[in-house]
């Protein structure tokens, strides 16, 4: 009987002393057993001594045939690192006939697992950066605003059937501390109810509306294991099966996400680290540097997107019954660098959009259809006679029931201007949205656009603070409501 033998181990990374978390690292191994098949098991150590009890568990197990009188056989076997703590480790592997006899070898020198480069090393973007307001048409009829107030409260507004406005303060109760980081309301898909979402620094709140006017609150980040609150770009949305996603980015500018679980947002939550999920899978995981968008697809393919530092627009994406994975969009269409922030739609026809502005005001970005790739799209180049440059912390979106798409900024002159297009012209037109209201509150922050309501509806916030809202109703036309000096509180 001749004893098993492995004469090779060799991890075949580009540099051991910095794998990526999450990526397949082939290792080449050399063996002879010349008279009998054996077994071939891969460890990890503390050190490089089999039989001191520092194993750290097994990484792969597989069979092998006798080599014969071929004496030695070399092959190569992938190591998947997902799962892995980041941390210097030793690989050494054993081999074992059937007869009992075994044998061991290590890899030469250490192997180092790094989480995937991207978020360590960069200068943390600002957390205090404005917030837009955000609202959702409720399918009692009201009109749902959420936003933040000068001074760091979390306000929301709701206009009833008769057209007027209400207030609540839901920093005045114990839940929510001072300052509110972001707000984000949403009507539940099963059963109507209204819901807010409220992120702080002591972590993320779900406010849900018990009676008109009435909200409780649920502390999501205490409630579940693991959880981080979210700091910046908390943005909600719902998979078509009607649960909702509250995503944002924590202080170790990770992409975080609050998933319902099922059910009506009363029931169970859960929580993932997006970033390091994406990481254990061999991805880079993007990192933002301003405010997520989000969008979601007819054929539920759930969307996170924002600018990284240099301007370029990533995304982190799932398609349903797939894992999140990763995307550079300027890099696959060639789109330049953007600031500010991003905003995103779907159209009637399944196509996907992510618009924003250059340093120069340019509205550009990328599209997706049925029929096509992603592909770049510069608006101000392609309007007849030219069009207005716009602020691009300003930049909003929308489309219409009718299928009408709308993009809004400011221009240079401060005035509220809409890119818009219809099937009915099937180009792109610019109007001047403020100028069709004489003397409207001009908003001088981010804004946000919706037409969950069946008309149009911007809210921003103004100079002074003040929350105001330009809305069209079918037969009404445009109108500007000055939210903060019109709403009785309660």
């Amino acid at each position: 009987m001749v004893w098993p033998n492995l004469l090779e181990l060799d991890v075949r990374a580009p540099n051991a002393s910095s794998i990526v978390r999450g990526s397949s690292v082939p290792i080449r191994y050399w063996y002879d057993d010349t008279d009998s098949n054996a077994t071939i098991t891969l460890r990890l150590d503390r050190d490089s001594n089999p039989y001191n009890q520092n194993s750290l568990g097994q990484i792969g197990q597989f069979g092998v045939l006798a080599t014969g009188d071929s004496f030695a056989s070399r092959s190569t076997w992938s190591w998947n690192t997902a799962g892995l703590t980041p941390g210097t480790y030793f690989v050494y592997g054993e081999i074992a006939d059937g007869s009992g006899r075994r044998r061991f070898l290590y890899e030469q020198s250490p192997v180092t697992i790094v989480a995937a480069a991207g978020r360590a090393g960069q200068a943390p973007p600002p957390t205090d950066a404005a917030e837009q307001p955000a609202s959702v048409s409720l399918p009692d009829g009201r009109l749902l605003v959420g936003s933040i107030s000068d001074d760091g409260r979390a306000l929301l507004f709701w206009r009833g059937g008769g057209g007027g406005w209400s207030a609540v303060d839901l920093s005045a109760g114990s839940a929510t501390a001072s300052p509110v980081l972001g707000v984000r309301v949403w009507a539940d898909a099963s059963n109507g109810d209204a819901y807010a979402a409220v992120a702080t620094r002591n972590g993320l709140v779900v406010y849900r509306e018990e009676a008109p006017g009435v909200w409780v609150s649920r502390g999501l980040t205490g409630e579940l294991p693991g959880a981080s609150a979210v700091v910046r770009g908390l943005e909600v949305f719902q998979s078509r099966d009607g649960r909702a996603h509250v995503v944002g980015i924590n202080e170790s500018r990770d992409v975080v996400l609050y998933e319902q679980a099922g059910g009506s947002g009363r029931g169970a939550w859960s929580f993932v680290n997006l970033s390091s999920s994406v990481e254990d899978r061999g991805l880079v995981a993007p990192v933002f540097a301003g405010s997520l968008v989000t969008l979601v697809t007819p054929w539920n393919a759930l969307n996170i997107a924002g600018l990284d530092g240099s301007g370029s627009i990533k995304a982190i994406w799932k398609a349903q019954g797939t894992e999140w994975s990763t995307a550079d969009l300027s890099a696959s269409t060639g789109a330049p660098a953007l600031a500010g922030g991003l905003t995103a739609f779907t159209t009637s026809w399944n196509a996907m959009n992510f618009l924003g502005a250059d340093a120069d005001g340019n509205v550009d970005g990328v599209w997706w259809t049925d029929d096509t790739a992603w592909r770049r799209t510069n608006l101000t180049a392609s309007v007849a006679g030219g069009a207005p440059r716009l602020d691009a912390a300003s930049v909003t979106s929308y489309a219409t029931p009718w299928n009408a798409m709308n993009i809004v900024g400011r221009n240079a002159a401060g005035k509220v201007v809409v890119y818009w297009w219809t099937p009915g012209t099937r180009r792109w037109q610019i109007a001047p949205l403020s100028d069709v209201i004489p003397g409207s509150p001009i908003p001088s922050g981010p804004m946000n656009g919706d037409s969950s309501s069946g008309g149009m509806s911007v809210v921003g916030t103004a100079v002074g603070g003040q929350l105001v809202r330009y809305g069209w109703e079918p037969g009404e036309g445009w109108r500007a409501e000055n939210l903060s000096a019109q709403a009785r509180v309660v």
